[in-house]
């Protein structure tokens, strides 16, 4: 959080606080001294972990089924690599990806282990125009 903080106070904001050593240190010590936790939810990390809970509380929904969730995914397709919110049900159905195409194209790519940048490149091609093209109907 200190870029955030630090854009905050670049842009104007006059009372911007951090917590000392971050959430992380303040969920420790509210478990070790028994005190009220106020933070809602989890914490988004910056590793493989994407997320670790800090309060019990679910403020979030899948972005495909609108469930409550709060597990946060990179998609599978290697071409697209969303990182978006997905229930677990949702992430059986859609094998860890965002949407059909990206699932089409993941198993695809497993089954035939694609995963050269060329091939990638050639996967985010038809993607980004799958994508536009859904887009575009759903406007219609």
């Amino acid at each position: 959080m200190e870029k955030a903080s630090a854009w905050m106070k670049h842009n104007g904001f006059q009372n911007v606080y951090q917590l000392n050593g971050g959430i992380i240190e303040y969920a420790r010590q509210v478990n070790e001294l028994g005190l009220e936790n106020k933070f809602l939810g989890k914490n988004f990390v910056f590793d493989k972990r994407l997320g670790e809970k800090i309060g019990h509380e679910i403020i979030s929904k899948c972005h495909q089924c609108g469930e409550p969730s709060d597990t946060h995914t990179n998609c599978a397709n290697l071409a697209c690599h969303l990182l978006f919110i997905q229930c677990a049900k949702c992430a059986d159905k859609f094998k860890g990806c965002c949407c059909d195409s990206c699932t089409e194209i993941s198993l695809y790519q497993r089954k035939n282990k694609k995963n050269s940048e060329k091939d990638l490149t050639l996967d985010a091609r038809y993607l980004k125009r799958e994508k536009d093209l859904n887009y575009f109907f759903k406007q219609q």
